[in-house]
């Protein structure tokens, strides 16, 4: 199914690590940006093997989207398309959505899920 995933963390926490997830099935079925030190990573994880899609450096942002249509992603970085893939292949097709941290630091400040 289609997904438009927005997380939005507190001012000053871009700089900690926080993804916003999409088509998530289980651990080993889901498509993820992962938010660090103003870079942005595009995963997909399908029956459990790891694939990198994209990556974007830049300043610090507070809101990640990851819109997940079809077999395209887009990352979008405070509203700016950040990284956009045509294809992402065999994609799962989980309908749950999330959001993620490594630690306890981020603080998120809104999840929304379109």
């Amino acid at each position: 199914s289609d997904q438009d995933v927005r997380v939005t963390a507190k001012s000053g926490t871009s700089e900690k690590m926080w993804m916003a997830i999409a088509r998530y099935t289980d651990e080993s079925n889901q498509i993820y940006a992962r938010a660090e030190d103003g870079s942005i990573n595009l995963y997909k994880f399908v029956a459990g093997v790891f694939t990198s899609l994209g990556s974007y450096s830049g300043s610090a942002f507070s809101e990640l989207r990851l819109v997940v249509s079809g077999s395209n992603a887009t990352v979008y970085a405070d509203g700016v398309s950040r990284i956009a893939v045509s294809t992402v292949g065999d994609v799962p097709s989980g309908t749950k959505a999330g959001f993620g941290s490594n630690n306890s630091y981020t603080r998120i400040k809104k999840f929304e899920v379109y």
